[in-house]
């Protein structure tokens, strides 16, 4: 995942832009580190590990491209969106065994649901703040 980062901003010709996004990350990985620090999610270790700041690192450079899309919808539907594919990224994670969690799946579902529909238009306007659009941005 590092390669890729690094490749990413070697090719980039958003470099400066996907930069100003690493907030976004920083709020991913306190959001994990919190929900691992009381048990939400099992990740065999006390601290977030590396492979999920990566990803959280990619995730922010994302709203530059491939999440690009996610200005146009209005803010409620960006939270509807979040709700639904972030907590089936957990969901994923579980079914792979790379995380646990110490509830029922169920309820692991609903916080995490409830979470990510805070968390993406959360995500949006931090993107909004930090990299405002321009109209030949638009991927």
């Amino acid at each position: 995942m590092s390669a890729v980062l690094a490749i990413h901003l070697m090719l980039s010709s958003r470099k400066r832009d996907d930069l100003k996004l690493l907030p976004i990350a920083l709020v991913g990985i306190v959001c994990d580190q919190l929900l691992i620090a009381v048990d939400v999610i099992n990740v065999n270790q006390s601290f977030i590990p590396v492979w999920l700041v990566l990803l959280w690192v990619i995730l922010a450079w994302s709203f530059n491209h491939s999440l690009a899309w996610l200005r146009l919808l209005k803010p409620w539907q960006v939270s509807i969106t979040g709700g639904i594919l972030g907590s089936v990224s957990y969901l994923a994670a579980i079914n792979l065994g790379v995380i646990s969690t110490s509830l029922s799946l169920t309820n692991f579902m609903v916080i995490d649901a409830i979470l990510w529909s805070v968390l993406l238009p959360l995500f949006e306007l931090i993107r909004r703040k930090f990299v405002p659009q321009q109209e030949s941005q638009y991927v």
